[in-house]
């Protein structure tokens, strides 16, 4: 008995949706068998999966936040300008952009970064914009 081994490329297409661990089946012409593709999906450094929804985060400045802001965020298949606006509270800060199909939620936070650091000028903002609250 002889044992050949050839090695072939397979162009696959993955369909949208598919996780780490799916199996797929799919016919390779050349050889005539159907063949059985165990996929690994790279974790992504700006989406994060769960189930079939997608989440990333958005952070802004403490001004874009009292104001209202326009930004650009990299959606799943396009780049989504979005608006803020102003007033908006810390909870419903969330945006659901429905996918093209329909099945995928692409939920984006925002999130608001508090600076660490102050100028002496950015404090004395801060400072009389308290005192203006308080005298409310």
């Amino acid at each position: 008995m002889h044992c050949f081994r050839y090695k072939y490329k397979v162009a696959v297409q993955i369909p949208a949706g598919i996780k780490s661990g799916d199996i797929m089946s799919v016919e390779n012409l050349r050889i005539k068998q159907l063949l059985n593709y165990r996929i690994q999906v790279k974790e992504s450094d700006y989406y994060a999966r769960v189930e079939y929804n997608i989440f990333t985060d958005k952070h802004i400045t403490i001004s874009k936040a009292i104001l209202g802001s326009t930004f650009k965020v990299r959606g799943i298949y396009e780049i989504l300008n979005l608006k803020l606006e102003r007033d908006t509270e810390f909870k419903s800060a969330v945006k659901d952009i429905k996918s093209r199909g329909g099945i995928v939620d692409y939920m984006l936070t925002v999130k608001v970064q508090i600076p660490r650091q102050l100028s002496v000028r950015r404090m004395q903002l801060i400072l009389t914009l308290t005192k203006t609250q308080q005298k409310k």
